[in-house]
């Protein structure tokens, strides 16, 4: 029955290192308080109130606009609307529904008020609602967030209903095809740990090239600090699974002393 075993141990690494991965990834980049958060805390939100309006402004724009724009565009105003982008978007990937939207309309009101006409960019984003949606990443993101809910709850049963199949089947090699699978699972979590890092500049690749590119370095900024976090995050939960396969190795050694061991036999005592 050792294939068996053997089998067992590898599903339950795998198993062990996805309910890591799922986890930290549910408290961090699935939780838009904690991006939320990470974006007040680290700057986000001013970079892009700095970087953004020369991109609204487009050319032959007026002296005027140009000052407007400078006093519309700040970070409290970058705030308010990516916190509802950010909220509205993972409602509406966890719960379906209709889109969020951008409403600018607050934007436009300030224009209207001192009469003057914005830039044509900035136009087409104030006229109407900007519709926060595009079908292939929806599908995509939707999917994720479906899956992501799901493993929450799956992998720890998985990997529950996995241990006891192995402590029944493997007999006194229990101790050792444990500690086997959860150190094979932190090398795992340390390999997702260490390709975590490279998100952040794969990520920002094509909005480099864009018209939007005055807002990579903000934006990378940003998903670097996040991506740091969830590799410590990572690294810290590999450290745990390593931690619980020693003690395991330990208990398997300890086991098998235990049992190499003599057995006491009841000495008969003379009669005389």
């Amino acid at each position: 029955m050792k294939w068996l075993g053997r089998l067992l141990a590898s599903v339950l690494t795998v198993a062990l290192a996805v309910t890591a991965i799922i986890w930290v990834l549910n408290a961090t980049v699935w939780n838009s308080d904690y991006v939320l958060k990470t974006a007040g805390d680290n700057g986000l939100y001013d970079g892009i109130a700095k970087a953004l309006p020369p991109v609204l402004e487009g050319p032959n724009v007026t002296g005027d606009q140009h000052y407007v724009l400078a006093q519309i565009v700040t970070p409290g105003l970058v705030r308010h609307h990516l916190e509802g982008a950010i909220s509205g978007l993972q409602r509406y990937y966890r719960d379906g529904g209709e889109p969020p939207r951008l409403d600018f309309s607050d934007v436009k009101q300030q224009f209207d008020t001192l009469g003057l006409k914005p830039p044509p960019m900035v136009a087409a984003l104030i006229n109407k609602p900007v519709t926060l949606s595009n079908p292939a990443v929806d599908s995509l993101a939707t999917a994720a967030s479906h899956q992501t809910s799901q493993l929450l709850w799956l992998g720890p049963v998985v990997a529950a209903a996995l241990v006891a199949l192995i402590v029944l089947v493997t007999g006194r090699r229990r101790w050792n095809v444990l500690a086997g699978a959860a150190f094979g699972a932190a090398i795992l979590t340390i390999i997702a740990s260490g390709l975590v890092l490279v998100v952040p500049a794969l990520a920002t690749t094509s909005l480099s090239t864009s018209v939007w590119s005055v807002l990579a370095p903000s934006i990378k900024a940003f998903g670097q600090v996040i991506a740091h976090d969830v590799s410590q995050r990572l690294m810290w939960c590999a450290v745990g699974l390593a931690t619980a396969a020693v003690l395991l190795g330990i208990s398997g050694l300890a086991a098998s002393a235990l049992h190499k061991l003599p057995r006491r036999r009841d000495k008969a005592v003379p009669t005389e």
